[in-house]
């Protein structure tokens, strides 16, 4: 059976209430920040905790710009690892002057 619901570690939550009650707190939500990148643009890594995949490993973990020439581009990982890596790849790229 397939959940929908996820906790930081990628356990399932049984319940929509579950989930709320641990993300009420927006510091667990925040896995990463990056401000004040060239063009003023941010990219911020947060746990997200839905299962947004189709397939495959639960996609729980979302990273998104803010600002420039990427704005709003997304990226979902299924784990707290890929995520902070990802988030770094972005951020590497992005001070480079190159696309994410």
């Amino acid at each position: 059976m397939r959940h929908l619901y996820y906790d930081r570690s990628g356990k399932p939550i049984a319940s929509l209430d579950e989930w709320d009650r641990l993300r009420r707190n927006p510091d667990a939500l925040r896995v990463a920040l990056t401000e004040g990148l060239p063009g003023s643009v941010s990219v911020s890594t947060i746990w997200y905790g839905v299962d947004s995949s189709l397939a495959g490993a639960p996609l729980i973990f979302e990273t998104v710009i803010f600002g420039g020439l990427h704005d709003h581009k997304r990226w979902q990982y299924p784990s707290e690892a890929a995520a902070l890596a990802g988030h770094d790849q972005i951020v590497a790229a992005l001070r480079e002057g190159q696309a994410p």
